[in-house]
């Protein structure tokens, strides 16, 4: 039987809500029901609520899909949780009725989260507040291409796929999610310091190792969908239950951090000093903390002085 929107397709499968046939791009899975592209997004809906999926749609995420086929696919996606088997893309240059699919992480060599499809970006504008806090890695694929950077937390050996943050910084990648089992190695801990330095606390602490819970991976959602207050919120939640777990202290510090930028960039910067403070408290050699908590001072200090001087004049 062929799909009903790709005659040239086979059906694989229908939709628990809907009952809709479909073709492998037209049918994904959510969590253990297998659902097509409209009550997917329904689903999520529900999930999310109004308001988060408002707040992904304003953070629509430009991606450059590369399978280990050697097969590329250009478009956007509101939502891609690496923990899941798969997300959808609204692909570009495509047939109306084919745009919308979905995409399994495991026929991929990596997602690349683009400036600009066509690496024409504006070299003035900052398109991403992220920040590389775990291991320094190189990633060499099969066809011979190479990737360096930072992962994007702390490195884990059995996740099967991980974001990494390109060492260069002004190139038209932002980062690039890996899929580990299409890699032909990965090298870990090369070199020394960087942002990948451990945090740094007055006093030796013993680590435990904390099972992933539901908070965490309520946080994980929030923070792959940049609500970084609500990811961060979720973090310190779990980070309570396990205050040992070198893994949740280094998400809230990282959720910290994500969220002085944003302060910044909503100028409100006593706000923002006060969360890269949180950062530095616990990691006081955080490079990029330090720089923005010492502009921030400046700046602060600057205003009440000129506050000052208007009051008195």
């Amino acid at each position: 039987m062929k799909c009903p929107l790709h005659p040239r397709r086979d059906v694989v499968g229908y939709c628990a809500e809907c009952g809709r046939l479909g073709c492998a791009d037209c049918i994904g899975r959510l969590g253990d029901r297998t659902l097509c592209v409209r009550c997917y997004k329904k689903q999520q809906d529900e999930v999310y609520g109004e308001r988060e999926r408002e707040e992904r749609k304003r953070h629509k995420q430009k991606l450059v899909v590369r399978f280990a086929s050697g097969r590329i696919l250009k478009g956007t996606s509101y939502t891609l949780d690496p923990s899941t088997p798969g997300f959808y893309l609204d692909a570009i240059d495509q047939p109306e009725t084919e745009r919308s699919m979905f995409i399994r992480f495991e026929d991929l060599k990596a997602v690349f989260f683009v400036k600009d499809f066509e690496g024409k970006f504006d070299e003035n504008l900052e398109y991403s507040d992220w920040a590389a806090e775990g291991e320094e890695v190189i990633v060499t694929f099969p066809d011979g291409e190479v990737l360096e950077g930072h992962t994007l937390t702390d490195y884990d050996d059995r996740a099967p796929r991980f974001h990494v943050l390109p060492n260069d910084d002004s190139g038209n990648n932002i980062s690039v999610l890996v899929e580990r089992a299409n890699t032909a190695n990965v090298q870990v801990g090369v070199g020394a310091g960087g942002l990948g330095t451990k945090p740094s606390v007055a006093e030796p602490i013993e680590y435990t190792q904390a099972p992933v819970g539901q908070d965490e991976a309520l946080g994980d959602l929030y923070f792959e969908s940049r609500n970084y207050s609500a990811a961060l919120a979720e973090y310190e939640k779990a980070l309570r239950q396990h205050p040992r777990s070198r893994r949740l202290r280094r998400k809230v510090l990282v959720g910290n951090y994500n969220m002085g930028v944003h302060c910044i960039k909503a100028k409100s910067y006593a706000e923002a000093k006060k969360y890269f403070e949180l950062v530095l408290k616990e990691d006081p050699k955080h490079e990029k903390a330090l720089k923005n908590s010492l502009k921030l001072k400046r700046m602060l200090e600057r205003k009440r002085e000129v506050a000052s001087e208007t009051g008195a004049g």
